[in-house]
């Protein structure tokens, strides 16, 4: 789906390149953007991915 791509993609970048945006609101703000346009399923999908990115891109 051409909307959950931009979605991930957006909420990829954020965590990427803004280091000045904490984690959590990142991930938090695209979860609620994954709730306007898609089920609880595909909201999980969201939120595992991009918490699965940040921990790769952002030091704890």
């Amino acid at each position: 789906d051409k909307t959950m791509l931009q979605l991930l993609r957006c909420g990829t970048y954020e965590l990427i390149a803004r280091p000045d945006v904490p984690t959590a609101t990142v991930i938090d703000e695209y979860l609620d953007v994954a709730h306007a346009f898609f089920d609880k399923k595909d909201a999980k999908f969201v939120n595992g991915l991009l918490d699965a990115v940040a921990k790769d891109v952002r030091p704890r």
